[in-house]
């Protein structure tokens, strides 16, 4: 154990004084990971502020801090008798609701206490109201077993929404680290071949060159530690407004990074140890990289500048393929962050209910008068009441005609000889009224949707499952309902065993294959263009098509069909969520509540829940989430000009010594002041050209993964931001020039000697 100590106490300084006497190679390495220690340091401790504010919101927006189950009369009694609401200033909790526990006879009745501790720590507050309440709630019970309490969100320390945030952010900023770390420690192998092969030569297998590799990534990395923990640690202080420490992070900030930085080596330098050293001895030139020229010209004529740069792009391929592709994509997911931004603002500002009321369909639904009390409430804005059938529930399915679906919906092809393209059981039957139309037009409509109430068999679509266009139909446009006849195909090679045993599109080809249908044409009078989608295509109805859709009076005539939808199911809308006023405080929105529960809490079989849709709004406030957008925006881009200068120093070292063999045969300062440019005007140019290309892909994918992982909350309509595109071919642009600039800057200074010799000699 000893001797391993020591071993790795010698290691570390050995990799040290290399690292301190040879600083200026390992600088961009630094660099690098001082940006992406920043990067998880920033997501890190900004979540644990906002985790903090979090919990504040959800205290302030819960009413209750504990729920105490089925108590008899004798537990209740006891807990009123030490409530706050007796008259005790000085009592642990009061008790701000009771409710009838379900489940209960009439003669036995039981009770759920709603308890709200009164003082600053509702935790400290309910470990005080076990040690002193349980022991004497249990012995009241009527089993002699301890009563069964229920923790609110407010003061039940589980993982908060803003920690499971920053799970997979932190690995996507993992991905992205170890490979920009690999292609950058790459970059520096290919450079020092050489150096690396004469290692080789004298022995250095793949275990000797990871361990000196190791190490010094190893000191690099933990040097970069303090200067990025103060600085993520005060930025997210700074941003949030509180000074927040979490051991935790901490952890992770000084652990995580540290171990994708080491496992960065591991593969270049497997790939290294791989090849013969004497190949590494003749890549003292980099010719790797370099394919050499198959037709010779004219140095020193008039096209010199022009031509013989432009013949380094092709000499230099491979290395530039691979810097440029780097870079740009860099630059491109840089601005597609920052894009990223904007659509949380949108989420932000979107409308989500309040509040949910949930009927049981058996003594009470919802009707007009009830509709007209709810929206009689202040603070109410409007309201969205469901009763729905799932396509594949009743055995149904939508069909299209020609230009109907877009190309890459993913619907399927009917078979046989029909008139319909395309068709799909993923749809979703909705029942709509005037109140519902109302819901509707908070959203992009095309079309006239009044029709629906006063037309036959029309219909308003949606666009999109999972939030991704499906369809384009225009208003006036048909498409066809599917009714189940009740009759088999007989020709069909599916049984019911097969439909049994399938799901998805298996399952929807198998039924058109076994049952017979008729179809209900149904006239397109509105699309809406921007309602949030799940798996399931929205498709909203009149109540009297929705009725003869969903419940069929058969193929009898048509006076049997009138007399019996007369008598068959009517309407019941089972759930209404509630969407409230945004100016609302929380104290009004908690009292909006207690009111609407006190006066429902009479009528069985109807519930209200409090979806916390301000507090879920204010929690993602409090996230900054698009201001922590930009900042692993810019420091992308800064990690994409990191690579820049150190690729192209390092490269550009490397024909210094061309350079002073064309200055030696007659090509003057300014001629190879106008190869650099020359040099720079094309790689800029091509820099420009591809982050351009990377950003009109990568706007659009991101607009389509954020409304995947919305899909059926928020919808993100996707339009082209000009001026993130804009940045991104500008700082492509501009990271290119700067690296050779800088490049030319360094053999400026390094030949500015024999430049002035080289003058004095052609004068005498």
């Amino acid at each position: 154990m000893k001797e391993a100590l020591e071993r790795i106490k010698g290691n570390f300084r050995r990799a040290f004084k290399s690292v301190r006497f040879n600083f200026s190679k390992y600088l961009p390495f630094f660099v690098a990971l001082l940006l992406i220690r920043l990067f998880f340091g920033t997501v890190l401790f900004s979540s644990d502020c906002a985790a903090v504010k979090e919990k504040e919101i959800k205290r302030e927006s819960y009413f209750y801090h504990m729920i105490c189950h089925s108590l008899n009369d004798s537990q209740y009694y006891y807990l009123l008798r030490y409530a706050g609401n007796e008259g005790n200033s000085l009592a642990l909790f009061s008790i701000v609701e009771t409710v009838e526990s379900e489940g209960y006879p009439a003669d036995d009745a039981h009770t759920d206490v709603y308890i709200r501790f009164e003082g600053e720590d509702p935790e400290e507050d309910y470990r005080a109201f076990l040690h002193r309440f349980q022991a004497a709630l249990t012995g009241y019970s009527d089993g002699n077993r301890p009563p069964r309490l229920t923790l609110s969100p407010a003061i039940d320390g589980g993982f908060t929404e803003a920690k499971g945030l920053a799970v997979p952010i932190c690995m996507g900023l993992s991905v992205l680290s170890f490979l920009l770390l690999t292609v950058l420690y790459t970059v520096r192998i290919h450079h020092y071949r050489f150096e690396y092969g004469v290692y080789m030569t004298f022995g250095a297998d793949f275990k000797r060159l990871s361990e000196n590799s190791l190490y010094e990534m190893a000191v690099i990395d933990l040097l970069a530690f303090p200067p990025s923990f103060l600085l993520s640690f005060i930025g997210a202080s700074l941003l949030h407004g509180r000074i927040v420490f979490r051991l935790g992070s901490f952890l992770v900030l000084l652990i995580l990074p540290l171990l994708l930085a080491l496992a960065s080596v591991f593969f270049p330098m497997f790939t290294l140890s791989r090849a013969y050293p004497m190949s590494h001895l003749l890549g003292e030139d980099n010719s790797r990289l370099v394919i050499s020229p198959r037709k010779s010209f004219s140095l020193l004529n008039r096209s010199f500048k022009k031509c013989y740069e432009r013949f380094s792009l092709f000499r230099f391929r491979k290395y530039y393929r691979k810097t440029l592709l780097v870079t740009a994509a860099l630059v491109a997911l840089s601005s597609a962050v920052s894009y990223a931004a904007e659509l949380v603002s949108v989420k932000e500002e979107a409308a989500s209910p309040q509040f949910r009321i949930d009927f049981d369909g058996e003594e009470v639904s919802y009707d007009g008068d009830f509709s007209q009390w709810l929206l009689s409430l202040d603070g109410v804005a409007y309201t969205n009441k469901l009763c729905e059938a799932d396509a594949v529930d009743i055995n149904s399915h939508l069909m299209f005609t020609a230009g109907q679906t877009d190309p890459l919906s993913g619907f399927s092809r009917p078979y046989g000889q029909t008139p319909y393209s395309r068709g799909t059981d993923s749809v979703i039957f909705r029942a709509c009224d005037g109140e519902e139309l109302s819901y509707l037009e908070t959203y992009t409509v095309v079309g006239d949707p009044e029709r629906l109430l006063t037309e036959e068999n029309t219909v308003i679509l949606g666009e999109n499952v999972m939030n991704s266009r499906k369809i384009r139909p225009q208003p006036g446009d048909t498409v066809y309902a599917a009714i189940p006849t009740g009759k088999y195909n007989p020709d069909s090679k599916v049984g019911l065993d097969d439909v049994a045993r399938l799901s998805g599109k298996e399952l929807f080809r198998a039924r058109l294959e076994l049952y017979t249908y008729r179809y209900l044409p149904l006239k397109v009078v509105a699309v809406v263009k921007d309602f949030p989608a799940g798996s399931r295509l929205p498709v909203y109805l009149s109540e009297q098509t929705y009725k003869s859709l969903v419940f069929p009076a058969g193929e009898e005539t048509e006076e049997e069909t009138e007399t019996e939808t007369e008598t068959e199911e009517e309407i019941s809308y089972s759930r209404v969520s509630v969407y409230t006023d945004p100016t609302l405080s929380e104290e009004e929105i908690l009292s909006l509540e207690k009111t609407m529960r006190g006066d429902l809490s009479g009528i069985p079989g109807v519930s209200v829940t409090n979806l916390r849709a301000d507090a879920d709004a204010r929690t993602l406030r409090a996230m900054k989430i698009p201001s922590l957008c930009v900042i692993v925006s810019l420091l992308i881009f800064f990690l994409s000009l990191l690579y820049w200068l150190f690729s192209q120093v390092v490269f550009y070292r490397k024909r210094f010594e061309e350079m002073k063999i064309l200055h030696a045969i007659g090509a003057t300062d300014r001629d190879l002041r106008g190869l650099f440019l020359t040099g720079g005007g094309w790689v800029s140019l091509l820099a420009a050209l591809l982050a351009a290309a990377f950003s009109a892909l990568f706007f659009p994918l991101m607009n389509r993964a954020v409304n995947l992982v919305e899909a059926g909350n928020v919808y993100y309509p996707f339009s082209f931001p000009l001026p993130l595109f804009l940045a991104a071919i500008l700082g492509s642009a501009v990271s290119a020039a700067a690296s050779v600039f800088l490049s030319y800057r360094l053999f400026r200074r390094e030949n500015a000697g024999e430049s002035s010799e080289a003058g004095e000699f052609s004068e005498e």
